[in-house]
């Protein structure tokens, strides 16, 4: 029992190499930007009073707390802290203050419009207190194990508790055209009207189940280090089909792939970037200069 508990300990709170947050901090990152990217488009009406914003009054008791929104005249200023702490948290840049500035940013749009960020800027809240609260030891690159170990926990979570809530209190088991219901729903996208009318029903009912055992299953797939790639690969076809099928759900997709980086150590990331670089390297052909007839006859006079 007591080495039961040692092995507990030095799992959640022993020193780990930090490397692996690093590519971790630039995905989320990246798609942070991403998002609020596509919603600044139309910021005027999403943080200004020019958009319809739901009182604090119609939504109670969910939406009870509510911030007011920005003046007109603010919104330059707002935009240019807000991307700018954005840059900074990707590229490494005083990354504490940076995600201090993230994180009020992010808890001031949730709590000005739940309805647009939803989960999506749950899991950017998490993340940048995980990086404002832990930072690595610039002696080792080590950092405690919890903070890792708790976004990990937040990803398998996630998994499993859409498993069970699709399965326990939804009809995913019981009806086997669930799926299909939910796609001719409201995050119906172009494609996915034309395959509604186009692919039979057992075909969505495959998606369905294949869907839902990858979720009940994913906390052993990433668990067990001989089936993480096969996790990995299935979580991308999963998140890479709703991206497809369901409109504005990608941002999600990417920040769930996004954590996929923190159940490899050091080395198997060090393996794919070697990968990865020797495949760039290979696929932009290098070209040879031509050497000037000159400079090659006074080269092989000095020689002589």
């Amino acid at each position: 029992m007591r080495r039961f508990l040692h092995k507990t300990e030095d799992f959640l709170l022993a020193p780990v190499p930090a490397g692996r947050l690093t590519p971790f901090r630039i995905c989320m990152g990246l798609v942070m930007v991403y998002s609020f990217v596509t919603l600044w488009m139309n910021a005027a009406e999403w943080l200004t009073d020019e958009g319809f914003h739901l009182p604090p009054a119609a939504a109670l008791p969910y939406f009870a707390f509510q911030f007011r929104a920005l003046p007109a005249e603010f919104l330059p200023v707002f935009g240019v802290v807000f991307f700018g702490a954005m840059a900074a948290f990707i590229l490494g840049w005083k990354v504490q203050v940076a995600a201090a500035i993230c994180l009020a940013c992010n808890i001031y749009v949730y709590y000005l419009d739940r309805a647009t960020v939803f989960t999506i800027n749950k899991l950017f809240i998490a993340t940048l207190i995980t990086f404002l609260l832990f930072k690595p030891d610039k002696k080792t690159q080590t950092i405690c194990a919890f903070p890792l170990r708790a976004l990990q926990a937040t990803l398998l979570i996630m998994y499993f508790g859409n498993a069970v809530s699709k399965a326990w209190y939804g009809d995913w088991l019981s009806e086997p055209n669930a799926m299909w219901s939910f796609a001719n729903g409201r995050f119906r996208s172009d494609l996915t009207a034309s395959l509604l009318a186009i692919l039979p029903l057992w075909v969505w009912t495959f998606f369905q189940y294949s869907a839902l055992v990858y979720e009940a299953f994913a906390p052993i797939l990433f668990s067990v280090r001989r089936w993480r790639l096969l996790g990995v690969a299935g979580g991308i076809g999963l998140h890479l089909g709703i991206a497809l099928l369901m409109h504005r759900l990608q941002f999600f997709g990417l920040q769930c792939v996004s954590f996929y980086v923190l159940f490899f150590d050091e080395k198997d990331l060090l393996t794919v970037k070697g990968y990865l670089q020797r495949v760039f390297s290979k696929s932009v052909p290098t070209r040879q200069l031509p050497v000037p007839q000159g400079l090659v006859m006074s080269s092989l006079e000095r020689k002589s």
